[in-house]
């Protein structure tokens, strides 16, 4: 993750990371602005709580002219270069938009936007537009579970899955926090909650193994 704790956007980090087998490049998460503008709210919301206290000084993808760092560029290279997926972190939509553009048009193959709807907060028209540009959807089960920091209902997730496709569609947990629902628990739980409201079982194969399968290039 390309927080201030590996020095930001930091393509030196990146290629000795990537070139030694890693497979994912989260851009900023804690440390990108939107996710400082929203971090009491999502606190108040259930969001964890970090054991250290870090700084929260934000990382940006743009210069002080409002012009994209050549960083960025370097970083989507070395993941075009090695396979690795490109993930959008918690920047803001129109910053995830053109960090994604980039990837396209330097040749990246992967891309995930993580809970899509949380932190970020894409629309889901903003969604499908980045979903047609190659961009897979990865909600968060941890997210949707009744008695566990609930931040939404299972019609949401239903709603995006619809709209943006099981084969954009990626499911993952976010969990293995102390105090919270184990991940395996939340899998079962999520899960048999989509297959109660419909989703096929293959569909739901394909959002739990086939696509993570292709993302991490074990296919």
């Amino acid at each position: 993750m390309l927080n201030n704790q590996v020095g930001g956007i930091n393509p030196y980090a990146v290629e000795m990371c990537l070139r030694m087998g890693g497979k994912i490049v989260w851009f900023p998460t804690f440390s990108s602005r939107r996710h400082i503008e929203h971090q009491e709210a999502a606190l108040a919301a259930g969001f964890p709580r970090s054991a250290v206290q870090l700084t929260t000084v934000p990382v940006l993808i743009h210069d002080d002219e409002g012009r994209l760092r050549d960083e960025v560029v370097q970083v989507a290279d070395v993941v075009a270069e090695t396979g690795a997926v490109l993930n959008g972190g918690h920047l803001h939509p129109d910053d995830m938009a053109e960090l994604f553009a980039v990837g396209v048009e330097r040749g990246v193959q992967r891309m995930v936007a993580s809970h899509p709807n949380f932190i970020s907060d894409l629309t889901i028209a903003q969604g499908v537009a980045l979903a047609e540009r190659g961009v897979f959807m990865e909600h968060e089960v941890g997210m949707y579970l009744p008695d566990d920091h609930q931040h939404f209902g299972i019609e949401v997730l239903l709603e995006w899955i619809e709209a943006v496709g099981v084969e954009h569609t990626v499911l993952a947990s976010d969990l293995g926090q102390v105090g919270r629902t184990r991940p395996v628990d939340a899998f079962i739980e999520v899960t048999t909650a989509l297959l109660d409201h419909g989703v096929d079982e293959k569909h739901l194969r394909r959002m739990l193994v086939d696509n993570p399968t292709h993302l991490l290039n074990l296919d």
